[in-house]
């Protein structure tokens, strides 16, 4: 794998672009020149320690609040269901302020930008900037509805026991007397 500055102005050359005039559409269009798997990330000065790093391909769980299966994987809804996320760095207190810091460029990568429809739209975006990934498989939705717990009012339902009984002696029912 080519990495550096130098390395990339060379390879833009061989592909016909002149690195001072180059723009990064002009790099990853498809008109004129295409670069193959993995010489995005080299042609765009990404630092080479983004490439040994691993990035996680996973659709997330839906929220708390959300009913219904949209922007789920396997839903069919019509919002972005995969995302991706770099394994985090070390982080560390601030001393001063008390807050946590990071020297990690790509912490906040995966909160807001790179989100993707389908589960192949992900792994071609990270074959195409040279990145190791790995894929974790959502679990599978059931179609089967748990089992719906009765609510307090149905211990004074007249729906499946008839009238209910108290708890005195007057309202049991009389014992047989045994001969």
């Amino acid at each position: 794998m080519i990495r550096g500055v130098r390395q990339a102005v060379s390879l833009l050359q061989l592909r016909g672009v002149h690195p001072v005039r180059a723009f990064a559409g002009d790099i990853a269009s498809t008109e004129g020149v295409v670069l193959s798997s993995g010489e995005i990330g080299i042609a765009s000065g990404t630092p080479g320690e983004i490439f040994e790093r691993k990035v996680l391909i996973y659709a997330p769980a839906r929220t708390a609040g959300q009913q219904g299966k949209a922007n789920t994987a396997g839903s069919g809804g019509n919002g972005p269901a995969w995302k991706l996320q770099f394994e985090t760095q070390q982080k560390w207190e601030n001393p001063l302020i008390g807050w946590t810091s990071t020297a990690d460029p790509l912490e906040n990568v995966h909160r807001a930008t790179l989100n993707f429809h389908t589960q192949a739209e992900a792994e071609a975006f990270c074959q195409k900037h040279g990145w190791k990934y790995e894929v974790l498989s959502p679990k599978e939705q059931t179609e089967v509805r748990p089992k719906r717990y009765i609510g307090y009012g149905d211990n004074f339902s007249v729906k499946k026991k008839g009238i209910p009984q108290g708890g005195l002696k007057s309202e049991q029912a009389p014992a047989k007397a045994s001969k």
